[in-house]
């Protein structure tokens, strides 16, 4: 028979660990919206930089030889800028996939949370948990923890995430 009141106890830590990792998760997220709006102002500036590009070859076309170096050197100039803010552009564009990617295991957290709610529900109703319930559970933790590695998740999550298997399968044993 598994102690009422260490379950109760993890289920706990795990609603406090999933409360913080939404936290961190919203963080995330508004850090991905300013990422968004950021790509949105490299667009913008990478049109402004080209129109200018643009204009400066056809005053190229149009001025003497003395000038054409000068106007070289600006485009050259230019051009460098461009391919600095599309690297840019990539780079925010790779760090908003991961925050996409971040935001789907938040819901996966979310229904998680809502499990070890009805966990908590059960035990309080009838004193222990059905072993289905305890096998779903460790399913998705470990589950999850694959999840993690496969993204390159930081290490402290992963630790956290394997801490919570082994500490399930302490209670369960």
């Amino acid at each position: 028979m598994i102690p009422e009141e260490g379950i109760l106890e993890e289920i706990s830590d795990l609603r406090q660990k999933c409360s913080k990792l939404n936290a961190e998760i919203n963080d995330l997220k508004l850090k991905h919206e300013q990422k968004v709006d950021k790509i949105s102002h490299l667009k913008e500036m990478n049109s402004k930089i080209k129109g200018l590009i643009a204009e400066m070859d056809e005053e190229l076309k149009l001025s003497k030889s003395d000038d054409e170096a000068s106007l070289r050197e600006q485009i050259n100039q230019l051009e460098q800028a461009i391919i600095k803010t599309q690297n840019e552009q990539k780079h925010f564009i790779l760090e908003t996939n991961r925050l996409k990617e971040v935001e789907k295991l938040r819901s996966a957290s979310r229904a998680r949370q809502m499990l070890y709610t009805d966990m908590s529900a059960q035990i309080n109703n009838n004193g222990n948990i059905p072993i289905s319930s305890l096998i779903l559970l460790r399913h998705d933790l470990e589950k999850e923890l694959q999840e993690l590695i496969s993204k390159d998740a930081p290490t402290y999550v992963i630790n956290r995430k394997k801490a919570q298997i082994v500490h399930l399968l302490d209670v369960t044993i």
